[in-house]
């Protein structure tokens, strides 16, 4: 026997999923969630994603972070210890040049998938900056369109 998907609103998969959270212009909380608390660490020393990576690195003993590869080869590895000091050269050499702290700057990064726009993510998440992902196949239109909705 086949599975046959049925056509559902968006708004009936909201309303079996989440619930509006009053006073919140609209903003949905999945129905999980019971407390009136809705925001929680896992971890008291896990508050944003820059700190995910530098717990990791505590975990892992400087294990690997970030692993890629290139067609026909094998990956290529990336301790934590690496990574965090590519990411806090990047997001130093983003505070020289200017940048300001959060919540005052937008940092978009245009460039291909891959470590070096995971480290550049990671350098303007080191600084509490706000990445806009910005990438070829958008076209130049769309590209300026988000640089200006960011403000980037």
């Amino acid at each position: 026997m086949f599975y046959q998907p049925t056509d559902i609103s968006t708004s009936e998969v909201e309303e079996q999923e989440s619930v509006e959270i009053p006073c919140s212009g609209g903003a949905r909380k999945s129905k999980l969630v019971t407390s009136g608390d809705t925001i929680c660490f896992p971890y008291e020393d896990l508050k944003t994603t820059w700190d995910a990576v530098v717990r990791g690195h505590k975990l892992s003993g400087n294990g690997q972070c970030f692993g890629w590869r290139n067609f026909e080869s094998s990956y290529s590895w990336i301790t934590y210890a690496k990574f965090i000091k590519k990411a806090e050269k990047f997001g130093s050499g983003l505070e020289k040049i200017g940048l300001n702290p959060f919540p005052m700057s937008n940092v978009g990064i245009y460039a291909q998938n891959g470590i070096e726009w995971v480290i550049a993510q990671y350098g303007v998440w080191s600084k509490s900056s706000v990445v806009v992902p910005l990438y070829d196949t958008l076209g130049p239109d769309a590209c300026t369109f988000i640089i200006k909705q960011g403000k980037s």
